[in-house]
């Protein structure tokens, strides 16, 4: 969740559980609309250069490939998937959601 006008952003580990389940006291729970999402994977890389393959991916989300796409961010919530892909020393990688939708033509 980035604010544009302050330049900060909120950054929240979570786990997927059931619909309705309660969050504990001290966490939250977010759920994320449907809507359609460009996927990105970072490339794989070894333990040492994996945050910045992280870094590497996002900026080029959003200096290349936005740019380019025909689309525009959605302005919701984006996540970045952590699975078995990232566990390890070697190899790790992981995917991360962009909420988009088709640039509107501006007349």
């Amino acid at each position: 969740m980035f604010n544009p006008e302050t330049g900060e952003f909120v950054y929240v580990i979570g786990m997927e559980v059931k619909e309705g389940t309660s969050a504990p006291k001290g966490t939250v729970y977010r759920s994320f609309p449907e809507l359609d999402y460009a996927v990105f994977t970072t490339p794989k890389s070894n333990e040492e250069s994996f945050t910045s393959s992280i870094q590497s991916t996002w900026n080029y989300v959003f200096t290349e490939w936005f740019p380019e796409s025909g689309y525009e961010h959605y302005g919701s919530m984006e996540f970045e998937l952590y699975d078995k892909r990232c566990y390890g020393s070697e190899n790790k990688e992981i995917d991360i959601y962009i909420p988009v939708k088709k640039q509107t033509v501006k007349a």
